[in-house]
C-alpha cells in the first residue's frame, strides 16, 4: 500500500479536532493563533526527546510564506518541476515582490532576464529558499514520526495551507451521495473510466479537454464556454454554501467573488481494481486557489509530496476520515503535489474547484455549447449536465455522448 508513481509538473484532476483558532489583525487579515503547547513542551510530551519539531521561528516563517503563496497563487520558495527539469516559475516574481517587503533581511528580489520570473541566483531567492528548505526538513521529520499527536499533525498541516474538517456531512447525507455515484447507483452508468488510475469519474461544470499538449494526463484543461449545471443532489444539500461557511469559520481567504465552486469532479475508487491516483498538481492556470474535497464511504490515505530533491522526496502521509472535507490552499496547493495510493476499501470523493475565467477571453465563456467549434468539440469531454437544461438522467447522457457525434 502507498505505492504510486511520482508525478511531474503536469496538472491533473482530481475524528480530528481543530488545533488552532484564528483572529483578525488590525488590517482585517485572518491570522492563526495556536492553542497548542509551545515547541519545547510539545517536543517533551508529544514526541519524546529524540524527535525534532519545527521551531517557533520555522513555523512563523512557513506561515508567512504560505500566506504570500496563497495571495500570489504560487509555490513560494518551493520547487514544482520534476527532478531533471528546470524549476517551474509559476508566480515566482509576484511572490518575490510581495515577500521582499515582509522579509527585508533577504535583500531585494531581482527579476530574471525575461522580466517575468525571479532570478533564482539572486541573494533574495537563494537565502529564502535555503531558509524554507531548512524549516521544511523539520516539518518532514515530524510528519514521519508515528508518535506525533493528531492535533499537532493537523496544526503543522495548517501551516502549509491544508485543513481538515471532520463530519462535514451527516451519515445519512454521506450514504446518499456515495450510493448515487457508486456501483448500482443512479448515476454510476454515466461515468467514465480512467485507465491509468482505474478510477471511475464524473465531471460537472466546464467543458474539459480530452488531451492537452505536452501532457498524457487528464489535466483539467478547459474549453471556454457556458458552464454546465451541478447535480441537483449537491444543490439540494447546499454543499457550496456550506463549504463557504467552513472556509469563513477557518479564517481562510474567501477569494470573493471568485469562490464559485462551479467545477465538480466525482471519483469512485474501487478496492477490487486497486484504484488510486499518482502525485500531481491541480491545474493552476484554469482553476483558482482553493480546492475542497469531500471523502465518503471509507477512510483513505492522502500523500503530499515536495519535489525538492533536498527533502528526500518522502511524502507526508495523512488520513482522510469518511465524511470529512479537506481544504487545500497555499503551499499545499501550489508547492506540494498530492496523490491517493491504492485504496483498501471502496471510496467516493467529491472535489470542488472554482474555474479561473481569466484563462480565456470573457466573450468565449458566453458561448453556447452549440457555438463550440467542431475542432474544439473533437477534443471535448462534455460535462454530465448542460447549462440550464432539464436535469433528467437520459437528457444528461444523450447530451454528453451525442451532441457532437456527427
Amino acid at each position: 500500500r502507498g505505492r504510486h508513481r511520482r508525478g511531474d509538473d503536469d496538472d491533473d484532476d482530481d475524528c480530528f479536532s481543530t488545533a488552532s483558532v484564528w483572529s483578525a489583525t488590525r488590517s482585517g487579515t485572518p491570522t492563526r493563533r495556536s492553542t497548542l503547547p509551545d515547541a519545547g513542551v510539545a517536543k517533551q510530551f508529544l514526541l519524546g526527546p529524540d524527535v525534532e519539531l519545527p521551531t517557533e521561528g520555522d513555523r512563523h516563517f512557513v506561515r508567512t510564506v504560505n500566506a504570500i503563496a496563497t495571495q500570489t497563487c504560487s509555490a513560494g520558495f518551493g520547487r514544482t518541476g520534476a527532478p531533471g527539469r528546470a524549476p517551474a516559475r509559476r508566480g515566482s516574481l509576484a511572490f518575490a515582490r510581495a515577500a521582499e517587503g515582509r522579509m527585508p533581511w533577504l535583500g531585494a528580489a531581482v527579476a530574471d532576464a525575461s522580466g517575468t520570473g525571479i532570478d533564482m541566483e539572486c541573494d533574495f531567492w537563494t537565502k529564502g529558499r535555503a531558509r524554507y528548505l531548512s524549516a521544511l526538513q523539520r516539518y518532514m521529520k515530524a510528519f514521519a514520526c508515528d508518535a506525533l499527536e493528531p492535533s499537532m499533525r493537523l496544526a503543522l498541516l495548517e501551516d502549509l495551507g491544508f485543513f481538515v474538517e471532520p463530519h462535514f456531512v451527516t451519515a445519512t447525507e454521506g450514504r446518499s451521495l456515495a450510493h448515487l455515484w457508486g456501483p448500482g447507483g443512479q448515476l454510476y452508468a454515466q461515468g467514465s473510466d480512467e485507465r491509468g488510475t482505474k478510477r471511475r469519474f464524473f465531471h460537472y461544470g466546464p467543458i474539459l479537454k480530452l488531451k492537452t499538449e505536452l501532457s498524457s494526463k487528464s489535466t483539467l484543461g478547459i474549453i471556454p464556454g457556458q458552464l454546465g449545471a451541478l447535480p441537483p443532489e449537491v444543490l439540494d444539500m447546499d454543499l457550496q454554501h456550506r463549504i463557504r461557511g467552513s472556509i469563513e469559520k477557518l479564517g481562510l481567504p474567501l477569494e470573493s467573488p471568485h469562490l464559485k465552486l462551479d467545477q465538480l469532479y466525482v471519483n469512485h475508487y474501487s478496492s477490487r481494481l486497486s484504484s488510486g491516483i499518482g502525485f500531481h498538481h491541480d491545474n493552476a492556470r484554469t482553476m483558482r486557489g482553493l480546492v475542497a474535497g469531500l471523502s465518503l464511504s471509507s477512510a483513505c490515505e492522502m500523500h503530499l509530496l515536495p519535489l525538492d530533491p533536498e527533502l528526500g522526496r518522502r511524502p507526508i502521509t495523512l488520513e482522510l476520515p469518511p465524511r470529512s472535507m479537506y481544504f487545500m490552499t497555499g503551499l499545499s496547493r501550489y508547492h506540494l503535489q498530492h496523490g491517493i495510493p491504492a485504496v483498501d476499501s471502496d471510496r467516493v470523493s467529491l472535489t470542488f474547484r472554482s474555474v479561473d475565467t481569466s484563462c480565456a477571453a470573457a466573450k468565449l465563456w458566453r458561448r453556447s455549447w452549440r457555438d463550440i467549434t467542431k475542432a474544439e468539440a473533437s477534443n471535448a469531454h462534455w460535462p454530465l449536465l448542460p447549462p440550464d437544461e432539464p436535469q433528467h438522467s437520459e437528457d444528461r447522457q444523450d447530451w454528453s455522448r451525442s451532441q457532437w457525434a456527427s
